[in-house]
């Protein structure tokens, strides 16, 4: 949540970033904030990774392209359970709950 107390303060404001684009800040010697860009801004902490970046092959109409992706979208991506999943689909699709 970009309300969320400690953050920097331009990731509170908008922030304008180019597509594929990284900002990171790192606080002390274990909290990192990143913000990527994608389709939409992406926004993650962590005490666990750096701001290391993989090249990865990204399916497009086009055919596939390489994108440079922090490591840390890459695990969660992998590694995100059902629940994060779920949450996704319901949001993006509006349905009527039946009583």
């Amino acid at each position: 949540m970009k309300n969320r107390a400690g953050l920097p303060v331009a990731v509170k404001k908008k922030l304008k970033l180019k597509q594929q684009a990284t900002k990171m800040w790192v606080k002390g010697d274990s909290m990192t904030c990143l913000v990527w860009q994608d389709k939409r801004q992406v926004l993650m902490l962590s005490t666990y990774y750096n701001g290391s970046v993989q090249e990865i092959e990204k399916r497009t109409k086009k055919g596939p392209e390489k994108v440079s992706k922090p490591t840390m979208i890459i695990d969660y991506t992998q590694n995100m359970g059902g629940v994060d999943r779920a949450d996704h689909y319901i949001s993006s699709y509006a349905f009527r709950r039946s009583q």
